[in-house]
């Protein structure tokens, strides 16, 4: 599995999803382990933070978590397939006050990616992303 350190802060939907301890893959035996010789990229490119990019433009701070002051990172994982669909998306650390819904409704309306490769074929790749909720604070008034 392939897991990047990028993190990114979200501006501004109620139950958490199940966590998974450990996130269905589905066939495994064909997951490409470590880094491939072509990693997967959204149409225009900028490699992960243009997906990053892209799970931001779909989320809006969640009322339930704003109202609770709830704040932190939301972990994500998700597999690339080799048609350049999103599958498997499962939150493998979450906040809750509806953070974890908003990470996967998100990251569910990625567009196709062009598919990893590895020796000049298509191969699934899991990404995980980390994706920050942080309550924006006003500007002091003096």
């Amino acid at each position: 599995m392939l897991f990047y350190g990028a993190s990114s802060a979200i501006g501004q939907k109620s139950k958490s999803p199940p966590i998974a301890e450990s996130p269905s893959l589905g066939n495994s035996y064909n997951m490409c382990w470590g880094a491939p010789e072509q990693m997967p990229e959204l149409a225009g490119g900028g490699g992960i933070a243009a997906i990053i990019n892209a799970v931001q433009n779909h989320i809006i701070y969640p009322e339930q978590a704003l109202a609770q002051d709830i704040q932190g990172r939301v972990f994500v994982t998700f597999t690339v397939a080799t048609d350049g669909l999103v599958q498997d998306v499962t939150v493998i650390k979450g906040i809750g006050g509806g953070c974890d819904e908003a990470t996967l409704a998100a990251v569910q309306q990625l567009p196709r990616f062009t598919p990893a490769k590895q020796t000049g074929k298509a191969v699934p790749v899991a990404l995980t992303l980390p994706v920050t909720f942080q309550i924006p604070t006003s500007p002091k008034k003096k």
